[in-house]
């Protein structure tokens, strides 16, 4: 196939960023969108010149120019939709946290596998050029002492609950497929995995420890010789999170867990400097290219790589239960 040809499935704030971040892609085109809300899926295919709208699922699935279905539903969801869309021998491409649960994901992927078919989780940051400059500059810092990563954002959905307990807001149902470690936590974790691989152990410190539900804490990764610790969190919020990387030379600190910015290098004895300006440049598109170079040319040493990443990371979140 010359393109992938691309349907959108859901219709909210994430699906309108993916429709303008793939306009005039030269080797994906959005065929068609599906979503619950006629009005909602009329506005996007008028906006974004979509060639096919649908409120049935089953009948996009019989669409044989579809190639590909990118999921950006509620988590709880993602199971159903990518489960169907396989069985259909399209590609997936599902918003993280992809799935549930280990045993989910692992079903999942099997059948993509009898289908002839890849399943990706869209995680921008692994795929961002900012990323690659971080990874290049590890080898400067030399032995890793240790890490500490950052995403703690504060919701309004939080003060929502403060004020009324006994109303769960979705943001933090796990029956929902939600929860700070799905959501935001695991940006941070995806960092970790990427670069350093899987950890030895893992421990969780909940804040607010005697309560069941995922308001976060800081995540412990246990590696060899050197600990990552992970602050992940809904209920407050840091102004100015930096994340750094503690090494025998010298430390590596950047900001953000996605559209990674300002990685400075400090080595011992020098002065501090900037490794790359800032890039205004959407990295959403940046996984788009890959999703779709590896699905083109049947590239599965890519897609093995990026299938180990994903259960790796639904492994540890579902360890935190």
């Amino acid at each position: 196939m010359k393109y992938l040809n691309l349907a959108i499935i859901g219709t909210g704030s994430i699906s309108e960023e993916v429709l303008q971040a793939l306009e005039n892609h030269p080797e994906i085109k959005v065929k068609a969108i599906w979503g619950r809300n006629l009005a909602n899926v009329l506005r996007l295919q008028e906006t974004h010149d979509i060639e096919y709208f649908y409120l049935d699922y089953e009948e996009l699935l019989k669409n044989k120019d579809i190639h590909c279905c990118y999921i950006a539903t509620p988590n709880a969801t993602h199971e159903s939709f990518a489960q169907k869309a396989v069985e259909s021998k399209k590609h997936v491409i599902v918003e993280k946290t992809a799935f549930p649960d280990i045993e989910i994901a692992k079903r999942t992927l099997l059948l993509a596998e009898e289908k002839g078919v890849f399943i990706f989780e869209a995680m921008r940051t692994i795929y961002e050029p900012n990323f690659t400059v971080l990874k290049k500059g590890l080898a400067q810092i030399g032995e890793i002492y240790s890490v500490n990563l950052v995403y703690q954002n504060y919701s309004k959905q939080y003060a929502q609950y403060k004020s009324n307990p006994n109303q769960l807001p979705p943001i933090f149902s796990d029956k929902r497929g939600q929860g700070v470690w799905k959501t935001i936590g695991i940006y941070p974790i995806y960092i970790a995995l990427d670069i350093f691989g899987e950890p030895e152990d893992v421990s969780l410190h909940r804040y607010f420890a005697n309560s069941k539900i995922d308001f976060g804490g800081i995540l412990i990764l246990t590696y060899p010789n050197f600990l990552i610790s992970i602050f992940a969190s809904k209920s407050h919020h840091d102004i100015s999170p930096i994340n750094k990387i503690y090494g025998e030379y010298g430390t590596l600190s950047f900001k953000g867990c996605y559209n990674i910015t300002d990685i400075r290098l400090e080595l011992i004895g020098e002065k501090s400097r900037d490794l790359i300006p800032h890039d205004d440049r959407k990295s959403i598109i940046y996984e788009f290219n890959f999703f779709a170079q590896s699905i083109l040319n049947n590239n599965v040493s890519n897609y093995r790589k990026t299938k180990k990443t994903m259960l790796d990371a639904i492994q540890i979140i579902e360890r935190l239960k």
